[in-house]
């Protein structure tokens, strides 16, 4: 073997038995604040082999000694995921290891052979689901599983390569404990951190944002925040408007309102079919300038119109709904100054019949029985779980309950119904 092989070999193995043997070394990361804590010591079982039991770790780590000099392990460049069950290739100097969400460890073992690389191997399984969500427009207002955060630990929560439009919330299930919208003196904006407030504020875009990273985070202090990672796409006048609101059931993915362009500047035209539970309850609605909520058009001002209206001009960003009588109309809008137009086509849309024990109006939360019926009322969560009930009502205020999508059972004398319902 030539002198250089052999120097190099007995380095190595110097290496190995001066440095570690006597353990001195950690696992050290963002979950202990990246200090050699005794408790995060590896224990020296012999022949190189070094373990820690009954660990929870989260978000980046290295193995380390106190000073970080003689040892200082991260990943090997291009592999830097600490998967469980899989060995972790490491390297003096190294990258941070990173974990993808919260892992359990019941054993982590770190292997320094005398010939070849370290390796770190953890044994354990990841942490539940975080059951926190981006809920908005763009998902119907639904918590769904591919818009809930990543638990990465420390009060961390993170998604990545989503693209976010018109105006959402960051909350759980069931709007109960986590419900945060903006604070009223915030603004939104990509690449910069916005201050949210528990039952805040929609945060509303003007565009859509390709976001690369999306942490939501509940610092120690109370303290909750919202970071953004991306760009805006760039602007691009609608090829299609839509109507959304009671004439498909507030459904912010169904396409049946569309207005398409006309052959005029800026105008979208189409036919709009309003239904509603009686002939003399209004129908609410907005326009948007795409599906999942984006760009909404609305009264002036944010408060909903109270009576029928054939024609005006709509503001950007409002959440004031138009009124308009049930029936099938022509809805005409011009995206340049925001005026619309309804003209009446034919019939009176009506979803239940007026006699029907069920038929009920929503107006400004206030859910009224047609007909002056009486009735037993259930307001559901999505999960089916039973939020407040009324006994043998005619009106239920549903005014207090968090903004959302709801089940809501309706038992009248002879008949027994239930709705999907947005407040």
């Amino acid at each position: 073997m030539k002198k250089k092989q052999l120097l190099f070999l007995f380095l190595a193995i110097a290496m190995s038995l001066s440095t570690y043997a006597n353990s001195g070394i950690y696992l050290m990361g963002t979950f202990n604040g990246w200090a050699a804590s005794p408790e995060w010591e590896f224990v020296d079982e012999g022949n190189g082999i070094y373990t820690l039991s009954d660990k929870e770790i989260y978000q980046e780590f290295k193995v380390a000694d106190a000073t970080w000099s003689d040892c200082n392990l991260g990943t090997v460049e291009g592999d830097i995921i600490a998967k469980l069950g899989e060995p972790l290739s490491l390297s003096n100097n190294g990258a941070n290891a990173v974990c993808t969400t919260i892992y359990k460890c019941s054993k982590i073992t770190l292997t320094m052979p005398a010939e070849g690389s370290p390796a770190i191997l953890l044994e354990g399984e990841e942490q539940p689901s975080s059951g926190i969500y981006i809920r908005g427009g763009m998902t119907n207002w639904e918590a769904l599983p591919e818009w809930e955060f990543t638990n990465q630990g420390g009060g961390l929560y993170t998604m990545t390569n989503k693209t976010i439009t018109g105006s959402f919330k960051i909350a759980d299930s069931s709007w109960s404990t986590i419900n945060y919208g903006i604070n009223s003196s915030e603004t939104f904006d990509i690449n910069k951190t916005i201050i949210l407030a528990l039952g805040g504020n929609n945060i509303s875009l003007d565009n859509a944002f390709m976001c690369s990273k999306i942490s939501f985070s509940i610092r120690e202090d109370g303290l909750v925040t919202l970071y953004v990672e991306g760009e805006m796409q760039s602007a691009e006048k609608p090829t299609a408007m839509y109507v959304i609101g009671n004439n498909n059931n507030w459904d912010f993915t169904d396409d049946s309102g569309k207005l398409l362009p006309t052959e005029n500047e800026d105008e979208y035209k189409g036919e709009v079919t309003f239904n509603t539970v009686s002939p003399t309850t209004l129908a609410y609605w907005r326009i948007y300038e795409g599906l999942g909520s984006v760009g909404s058009w609305g009264n002036p001002g944010g408060a909903n119109m109270t009576e029928h209206t054939e024609s005006g001009t709509l503001e950007r960003n409002s959440e004031g709904c138009i009124t308009t009588n049930p029936g099938k109309y022509t809805v005409t809008f011009n995206l340049g100054s925001g005026q619309y137009k309804t003209e009446l086509v034919e019939g009176v849309g009506i979803s239940a019949d007026e006699a029907d024990e069920c038929a009920f109006s929503l107006v400004d939360g206030i859910l009224t029985l047609s007909n002056n019926n009486l009735a037993d009322i259930y307001l559901y969560s999505q999960n089916g779980v039973l939020l407040v009930q009324y006994k043998s009502v005619n009106k239920a205020d549903l005014s207090t309950i968090n903004q959302g999508i709801y089940i809501i059972k309706i038992k009248a004398a002879n008949k027994e119904k239930s709705y999907k319902l947005k407040l």
